[in-house]
């Protein structure tokens, strides 16, 4: 990937993220909280749909066409890379170790 040319864009991933979550969490202030859908709980339906909505299926010459010109990262990327920097995610998933974890000094933390 072109890390300079998708910079912007996976800054504004990670805060987007970071701003939806907050809002998600203020809109339950006051209610009853909602209990597990098959399994889930609301924090993982609400991770599990951020990666739903960047789910791709493509070529690899696709792949090597937008990595070079698309200010985007790819769908991959906008999950695995956005949700291993936030703590959040690790709580809805009781993650401690695997291929999701980054260790919390390796983190980037923007706002």
């Amino acid at each position: 990937a072109n890390g300079a040319l998708c910079l912007g864009e996976n800054i504004a991933d990670q805060g987007g993220l970071r701003v939806a979550y907050t809002a998600y969490h203020n809109s339950l202030e006051g209610k009853e909280k909602l209990a597990p859908i098959d399994g889930f709980t609301p924090e993982q339906r609400f991770y599990l749909a951020y990666a739903q909505l960047w789910a791709q299926n493509i070529r690899d010459e696709e792949i090597a066409r937008l990595t070079k010109l698309d200010v985007h990262s790819l769908g991959k990327w906008r999950v695995d890379a956005t949700l291993r920097n936030l703590q959040d995610f690790y709580d809805a998933f009781s993650i401690t170790d695997g291929a999701m974890y980054m260790p919390v000094e390796e983190r980037v933390i923007i706002w």
